[in-house]
């Protein structure tokens, strides 16, 4: 059987936790943080006004530019590209979206595989938004991977909204 210290002790205990529960409580719910600015730009952007794409990968750049309705490899003779898959990489590039920080430092771009030698997506073209640069990392799960937006810092783990 408890001593009668020991039930003093648990009821002081029980009261601390439940003061700093009520007291240190929120007075709003946060809610979802928004999107970054450069995610709004991305999602925002038209695929006929892209007129080039670089993919750069350990020093290693590839080019692929818009060729009247078509797309062309400039670097390789000119030689036709299959438009269907570069549009495909430009839809699933503009569908990304639910990101959530998760490090906000040029030191954690080690951590997350998203240096500036990493692997690299720049559009290019006409239009508000463009150039855009997108620095992907690390998979995290089949559909989510870690990214930088842009010269913003902070790496993210965009998923492919579904909708």
């Amino acid at each position: 059987m408890p001593s009668p210290r020991d039930i003093l002790l648990l009821a002081i205990w029980c009261a601390g936790g439940l003061a700093i529960l009520f007291l240190a409580s929120e007075d709003e719910v946060r809610g979802i943080a928004p999107p970054p600015a450069a995610l709004k730009v991305l999602t925002s952007l038209e695929s006929s006004a892209v007129n080039e794409v670089r993919l750069t990968a350990a020093g290693d750049e590839f080019i692929l530019a818009r060729d009247g309705d078509g797309w062309k490899v400039p670097t390789w003779f000119d030689h036709p590209a299959e438009g269907e898959k570069v549009e495909a990489l430009l839809e699933m590039m503009f569908a990304l979206g639910g990101s959530e920080p998760r490090g906000s430092s040029r030191a954690s771009h080690d951590t997350f595989e998203v240096r500036e030698s990493d692997f690299r997506i720049e559009l290019r073209g006409e239009g508000k938004g463009l150039p855009f640069l997108l620095t992907i990392g690390k998979v995290d799960a089949f559909d989510r991977f870690f990214a930088r937006f842009g010269d913003d810092g902070a790496v993210r783990p965009p998923g492919l909204d579904r909708a």
